[in-house]
């Protein structure tokens, strides 16, 4: 399964893109609404930034929680 994680900018949290969603459609829905409604919002796909990178454990756990699968491909995108 690939899972693209996006990195916001001045953000100490990644997104987990959740199925349904591609990246364009939560950009958009970022610019639109802001970061605190954003944020409310993706709480549960949000992850911790570790050393400027993905916490890959963490991510992982998301993605099995929402989806049975046994093989991951992560994809990271930073938005500035």
């Amino acid at each position: 399964m690939n899972v693209s994680l996006l990195k916001f900018p001045n953000k100490s949290e990644w997104l987990v893109v959740p199925n349904g969603y591609n990246t364009s459609q939560l950009i958009e829905i970022y610019e639109k609404e802001g970061w605190t409604k954003f944020r409310k919002f993706m709480q549960p796909y949000l992850i911790n930034d570790k050393d400027g990178k993905p916490n890959i454990l963490q991510a992982t756990t998301v993605v099995r929680r929402y989806s049975n699968v046994s093989e991951i491909t992560f994809h990271m995108y930073d938005i500035e």
